[in-house]
């Protein structure tokens, strides 16, 4: 009994908790992105285990142990309401009445705010799963160490996944796990359904992977050639994924990867040596580029269809603006609205804007709060007592590439996007937590 004490710490606990987490976010993209109810309760079950062994053990080994979460607590102040108010919206109120003109009543189920509260419950439980994320790598990435190992292996998974998505579309016939594509022929995929949120993935991933470089670089002058070799063929991960990138011809999965590389190289000062891969790496990238460039010729022309989306989505939030139409409600809510030019015959699922998606089913009070708690956490993240972190700048540039992206599309309405995302920005605001904060225990 006494050995089994002597052996366990927190250090220990942190560190295998830490460990199983990263190794969720790299499986998580496998079922189709995790873009269906199945995996969305799969990997939430996962995460309420282990949020209930973190809690079970800490309260038996260190009942006086102190929650590192409440450095964050401003996170959660918002994110909680949220939560809260889209289980309320999934629950017979008798409040439906109230909210619709009297020619779109006969649509809606009686005594609910949603108009599909079986939906709303799945995603309320798919929402609070994010919380436990970002909670669980909070508390347990305590360490600087901890969290560059994290950020190195997350880097390679994700080369991994950009490598299967250019054999799969390459040297397969251009396939997917599950069997043949039925839609973004010629684009890669890897293991999503959609080239833009596979965009996103990587994206997230090559800014992740150039601040750890970048970080290395100026850190480990290249005085051994061994030094070198590694340092080249971080660069070879790197350049894998960002041929992976151009190859899904996602204009703005590109362009919203460009922005978050940006913010990295400003705020990491990179030594003028980075300047000789990125030189030598540019030319065979481009070769991979593809219809990219025509896609992004004719940009303005594709966009009409969208910007109709937006326009009769916007006049559908004007509908209900304060309580929403339900948490994962857009497809059905959007029937209501739904008019010519756009064709009838097509359903949408999304808004392709992120941002309104989140108005239109939460309502512009609540459903801006999650926003709220980004523009604080960033806040924490641009004010970073050491810009130079690379935790920490990967965070932002990914919040910035997240941001932008969202404008145009739905990415982070993929889960294992949501579930990076929440990785990394919870990792960010770790590592920029005062000294006294970031204890073992």
């Amino acid at each position: 009994m006494s050995n089994s004490k002597a052996s366990w710490s927190p250090r220990s606990l942190h560190t295998k908790f830490a460990w199983t987490l990263t190794i969720l976010l790299l499986l998580a993209p496998l079922p189709l992105g995790s873009n269906r109810p199945v995996p969305w309760m799969a990997w939430t079950f996962v995460l309420a285990i282990l949020l209930l062994l973190y809690v079970a053990v800490l309260s038996l080994k260190t009942p006086a142990r102190k929650l590192r979460s409440r450095a964050v607590w401003p996170a959660f102040a918002l994110g909680i309401p949220f939560v809260i108010y889209a289980l309320l919206q999934a629950l017979p109120l008798g409040l439906s009445n109230l909210k619709l003109p009297n020619d779109l009543q006969l649509y809606l189920p009686s005594d609910y705010i949603s108009l599909t509260p079986a939906a709303t419950a799945l995603g309320t439980l798919r929402i609070s799963g994010y919380g436990v994320l970002f909670f669980l790598i909070f508390e347990t990435a305590t360490r600087q160490s901890l969290l560059k190992r994290m950020a190195w292996a997350l880097f390679l998974g994700i080369s991994l996944h950009a490598a299967w998505s250019m054999v799969a579309l390459k040297l397969l016939g251009d396939v997917t796990l599950v069997g043949e594509k039925t839609a973004y022929l010629g684009s890669a995929t890897g293991t999503f359904i959609n080239r833009n949120s596979f965009a996103t993935f990587l994206g997230m991933g090559l800014c992740l992977g150039l601040a750890m470089i970048l970080d290395r670089s100026n850190k480990l002058p290249s005085t051994t050639t061994t030094i070198r070799l590694e340092t080249a063929l971080l660069w070879m991960y790197l350049a894998l994924i960002a041929i992976a990138l151009v190859s899904t011809q996602s204009r703005m999965g590109v362009f919203a990867t460009a922005l978050g590389t940006s913010v990295v190289i400003y705020r990491m000062k990179p030594a003028k040596t980075w300047y000789i891969y990125a030189v030598i790496l540019l030319p065979l990238i481009l070769l991979f580029a593809g219809n990219l460039a025509e896609r992004a010729f004719f940009s303005l022309i594709d966009s009409e269809g969208r910007r109709e989306l937006w326009a009769q989505s916007f006049e559908l939030l004007k509908i209900r603006p304060f309580t929403g139409f339900g948490l994962d409600s857009f497809p059905q809510s959007f029937a209501l609205q739904h008019a010519p030019p756009l064709a009838r015959d097509v359903v949408w699922e999304y808004a392709h804007n992120s941002y309104l998606t989140l108005w239109i089913q939460s309502g512009v009070i609540f459903g801006s709060l999650p926003l709220l708690a980004l523009l604080w956490g960033g806040t924490k993240l641009v004010r970073a007592p050491n810009p130079q972190d690379p935790i920490a700048t990967s965070a932002l540039a990914i919040l910035v590439l997240a941001g932008t992206h969202s404008l145009v599309d739905f990415s982070l309405e993929m889960q294992a996007n949501a579930f990076l995302f929440t990785a990394v920005f919870a990792m960010g605001l770790a590592a920029v937590q005062p000294r006294k904060n970031r204890s073992i225990t």
